[in-house]
């Protein structure tokens, strides 16, 4: 979840890929999650 300076919720992160055993119990996202932001460009993503 991306948050602004004012407490607004900007936009949110879906995960896209998942591992064998998790593809059995969530649905995957369907596009990346990419905002303007004041400060720039922001591209949200999970590490593992």
């Amino acid at each position: 979840m991306l948050i602004n300076d004012q407490g607004q919720i900007v936009g949110t992160y879906q995960k896209v890929h998942f591992f064998d055993t998790e593809q059995r119990y969530f649905t995957p996202g369907k596009t990346y999650s990419v905002f303007k932001t004041k400060i720039g460009t922001i591209g949200m993503n999970d590490v593992l």
